[in-house]
Protein backbone atom coordinates (compact mmCIF):
# COMPACT_ATOMS: atom_id res chain seq x y z
CA UNK A 1 0.00 0.00 0.00
CA UNK A 2 1.04 3.58 -1.22
CA UNK A 3 1.02 5.56 2.13
CA UNK A 4 2.43 8.62 -0.26
CA UNK A 5 -0.72 8.23 -2.11
CA UNK A 6 -3.05 7.97 0.63
CA UNK A 7 -1.52 10.59 2.07
CA UNK A 8 -1.86 13.12 -0.78
CA UNK A 9 -5.38 12.17 -1.40
CA UNK A 10 -6.19 13.10 2.05
CA UNK A 11 -4.09 16.47 2.13
CA UNK A 12 -6.24 17.51 -1.36
CA UNK A 13 -9.66 16.54 0.50
CA UNK A 14 -8.80 18.28 3.43
CA UNK A 15 -7.55 21.92 0.65
CA UNK A 16 -10.78 21.13 -0.66
CA UNK A 17 -12.78 21.47 2.66
CA UNK A 18 -10.93 24.34 3.62
CA UNK A 19 -12.50 26.17 0.34
CA UNK A 20 -15.94 25.08 0.72
CA UNK A 21 -18.48 27.17 3.21
CA UNK A 22 -19.28 26.09 6.66
CA UNK A 23 -22.49 24.41 6.24
CA UNK A 24 -21.29 22.21 3.40
CA UNK A 25 -17.86 21.72 5.28
CA UNK A 26 -19.76 20.25 8.21
CA UNK A 27 -22.41 17.95 5.92
CA UNK A 28 -18.86 16.52 4.01
CA UNK A 29 -17.04 15.76 6.93
CA UNK A 30 -20.64 14.05 8.37
CA UNK A 31 -20.62 12.37 5.21
CA UNK A 32 -17.13 11.33 5.33
CA UNK A 33 -16.96 9.89 8.55
CA UNK A 34 -20.23 7.69 8.23
CA UNK A 35 -18.78 6.53 5.17
CA UNK A 36 -15.71 5.54 7.00
CA UNK A 37 -17.95 3.93 9.72
CA UNK A 38 -19.97 1.68 7.60
CA UNK A 39 -16.53 0.58 5.71
CA UNK A 40 -15.37 -0.63 9.30
CA UNK A 41 -18.76 -2.54 9.81
CA UNK A 42 -18.92 -4.13 6.90
CA UNK A 43 -15.09 -5.35 7.27
CA UNK A 44 -16.05 -6.31 10.82
CA UNK A 45 -19.08 -7.99 9.53
CA UNK A 46 -16.70 -10.05 6.75
CA UNK A 47 -14.44 -11.03 9.33
CA UNK A 48 -17.04 -12.30 11.66
CA UNK A 49 -18.61 -14.51 8.90
CA UNK A 50 -14.58 -15.99 8.32
CA UNK A 51 -13.94 -16.44 12.06
CA UNK A 52 -16.70 -18.15 12.29
CA UNK A 53 -16.70 -20.71 9.57
CA UNK A 54 -13.46 -21.25 10.64
CA UNK A 55 -14.50 -21.97 14.35
CA UNK A 56 -17.69 -24.27 13.43
CA UNK A 57 -16.81 -25.07 9.36
CA UNK A 58 -20.58 -25.29 8.58
CA UNK A 59 -22.27 -23.43 6.53
CA UNK A 60 -25.86 -23.25 8.74
CA UNK A 61 -23.64 -20.86 11.27
CA UNK A 62 -22.07 -18.67 8.45
CA UNK A 63 -26.13 -18.38 6.36
CA UNK A 64 -27.53 -17.46 9.69
CA UNK A 65 -24.60 -14.98 10.44
CA UNK A 66 -25.52 -13.12 7.05
CA UNK A 67 -28.94 -12.95 7.03
CA UNK A 68 -28.32 -11.25 10.99
CA UNK A 69 -26.12 -8.93 9.35
CA UNK A 70 -28.48 -8.14 6.09
CA UNK A 71 -31.60 -8.49 8.83
CA UNK A 72 -29.69 -5.33 11.35
CA UNK A 73 -29.09 -3.19 8.23
CA UNK A 74 -32.14 -3.39 5.96
CA UNK A 75 -34.52 -5.42 7.91
CA UNK A 76 -34.83 -2.77 10.38
CA UNK A 77 -34.99 -0.25 8.46
CA UNK A 78 -38.31 -1.44 6.19
CA UNK A 79 -39.54 -1.65 10.05
CA UNK A 80 -39.16 2.00 10.50
CA UNK A 81 -39.97 3.16 7.46
CA UNK A 82 -43.86 1.51 7.84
Amino acid sequence: MDFALIENIIKDIYKEINSMNNNFKRYIVFWLSQALSQLGSSMTSFALILWVYTQKGTAMTVSLLCFAGYYHRYGCLEISVR
